[in-house]
């Protein structure tokens, strides 16, 4: 019980961090132990996952990282996966984030989805999403249950009005297009 640090045969660290009765739980950091990884890239003691453990498999909060050290995950782990059923995830593109997502009984009722620049451009939250344009004004909104369905707005890219209405299976159905 206590904190301590465990080494591959070559001498490179492979995990530190908490121990309870033997066993990887608490906080703790786990590095990649590949060693064609290893000389690839030229680094020794690459972190692969940073954060809560139980029983030696990531459970709680956590970080996990790509075979060169850069952040690919964050949030909730469970059973040593992300929890992608009923977790809070953020995923990350080339050390940018990329999404957010929470999930529930494994389907997503929020999210934001961003672009390169870290601009939103997609946002879900119950029932009703938003889209939004690179330039980061809203390009359209309403009720979305797998399609557009229900109270529906579009916008042009300068932010005035396009449609205001219903849409019905993802098209505008009722409404008014305003130029």
């Amino acid at each position: 019980n206590g904190k301590g640090k465990e080494y591959d045969r070559d001498g490179y660290l492979i995990y530190e961090g908490d121990y309870l009765e033997g066993k990887k739980t608490g906080f703790g950091k786990i590095y990649n132990n590949d060693v064609n990884m290893r000389l690839l890239i030229g680094k020794g003691d690459i972190l692969n996952y940073e954060g809560e453990l139980l029983k030696g498999k990531k459970h709680g909060k956590g970080k996990l990282y790509d075979n060169e050290g850069n952040l690919e995950i964050e949030g909730d782990f469970i059973d040593d996966k992300a929890d992608y059923k009923n977790g809070f995830i953020k995923e990350y593109e080339n050390g940018k984030l990329s999404t957010e997502t929470e999930y529930s009984g494994g389907i997503p009722f929020r999210a934001k989805h961003y672009n390169k620049e870290g601009i939103i451009i997609l946002e879900y939250k119950d029932k009703w999403i938003k889209e939004y344009y690179d330039n980061g004004n809203l390009k359209q909104e309403g009720e979305y249950y797998d399609i557009y369905n229900g109270i529906m707005k579009e916008y042009y890219e300068n932010g005035k009005i396009l449609f205001e209405g219903e849409a019905k299976d993802n098209e505008r159905w009722n409404g008014k297009i305003y130029n």
